[in-house]
């Protein structure tokens, strides 16, 4: 094998089989939360979803993606701490009109 055929094999199993470390979901679900908030989205979208993910059965077992993930469950209960943690949001349908209109009158 080539080196680079070499250093692909490496990045493929970093990413593929073992994951990033458990730490970096955590950080990435809560820069979810902040990024969907600024941008007038509903944070609650992250927990329904990962509600949704946590009733699965193949991620309950552990196995293939989910082997080297926080357990849903786990993802749940600390983006639901990081969204009670939020300052009052406004309402989503206003955020996005006042944005949709602020950009609208740039066209003009």
């Amino acid at each position: 094998m080539s080196t680079y055929e070499n250093i692909l094999g490496d990045i493929t199993a970093t990413l593929i089989e073992r994951g990033y470390d458990r730490k970096f979901e955590t950080e990435a679900d809560a820069l979810a939360v902040k990024f969907m908030t600024r941008a007038g989205y509903s944070p609650h979208a992250l927990s329904d979803f990962l509600a949704a993910l946590a009733s699965s059965s193949q991620a309950s077992s552990g196995k293939g993606w989910f082997k080297t993930h926080p357990s849903p469950e786990k993802r749940l209960a600390k983006v639901s701490a990081t969204i009670k943690a939020l300052p009052q949001v406004p309402a989503v349908a206003k955020v996005r009109t006042q944005r949709f209109r602020q950009y609208s009158s740039r066209l003009k």
